[in-house]
């Protein structure tokens, strides 16, 4: 059994050292003709309301319908990369684990507006639409749906836990002292009986894991800890990162055991 966090900084990090990251899904050609297509688009747009004489939008030319064509390939090309990435990523977690936890996050409030109101104006409102804008890219939900069935084809379960603190608990001693995380990247707990230090990635997914184990939530057989994989992740060290390319051998039989006991059960 693992624990799974899922981030900004690295898209999907494991108690058990794996670290799933991708490319941006656009290349930089792709994301600077976006850019100039919108900016082509938002021009003609104006141009349009100014002509109607503030009596309404006007009527869409076709040069305008064209720059909204191609805009719409464009994001439909990078939402198909990122399909891919994830269907590639939950299958290799399908095939090394038999049970996998994940936060329990919501991701419309995570992304919700931070303007605030005309009385009441929000604070860093552009710094916080830009981390909204990476959350709905890299659609967490989307990616928790495909791990949950392929898991179930493979035999295997998984489970969700609150995700309240688990960025700031430390996963060794269970300290919750404020500013333990000391950067995106970075965790140290400042117990001093403790004193873990580590990467914050990491130490999220290992009381994600500990969470699913406490709250009687993975199987019974599993009595394990993340030791095997915290060494990688402490100072001087450097997790191996894993990629997507996913090997369905070991998936296979697992889905030809499950279905062999159910049989001889039945």
């Amino acid at each position: 059994m693992a624990g799974f966090d899922r981030g900004v900084m690295i898209p999907l990090a494991g108690s058990n050292g794996a670290e799933f990251t991708h490319e941006p899904w656009l290349s930089k050609p792709e994301q600077r003709r976006l850019t100039l297509l919108e900016h082509e688009s938002a021009r003609q747009r104006h141009a349009r309301w100014a002509c109607s004489g503030g009596k309404g939008q006007g009527r869409i030319g076709k040069n305008e319908q064209k720059a909204y064509a191609k805009i719409s390939a464009l994001r439909a090309e990078g939402a198909r990369r990122r399909e891919d990435w994830q269907h590639k990523v939950a299958l290799e977690i399908a095939n090394t684990c038999r049970a996998a936890a994940f936060e329990d996050l919501d991701s419309k409030n995570m992304s919700a507006s931070a303007a605030g109101t005309v009385e009441e104006p929000g604070r860093n409102v552009r710094q916080k639409a830009g981390l909204n804008r990476v959350i709905l890219n890299e659609a967490w939900g989307q990616l928790l749906n495909f791990v949950s069935y392929k898991m179930v084809d493979n035999g295997g379960v998984s489970v969700t836990v609150p995700a309240s603190g688990t960025s700031q608990e430390c996963h060794v001693c269970g300290s919750k002292a404020i500013g333990q995380r000391q950067s995106q990247a970075l965790f140290q707990c400042l117990n001093h009986a403790c004193g873990w230090s580590g990467n914050a990635d990491f130490n999220a997914a290992c009381n994600i894991l500990q969470r699913a184990l406490s709250g009687g939530l993975g199987p019974a057989w599993f009595g394990g800890a993340p030791n095997a994989a915290r060494p990688g992740y402490e100072p001087g060290t450097c997790p191996s990162s894993g990629r997507a390319e996913a090997s369905t051998g070991s998936g296979l039989g697992m889905r030809e055991s499950q279905t062999a006991q159910r049989l001889v059960a039945a």
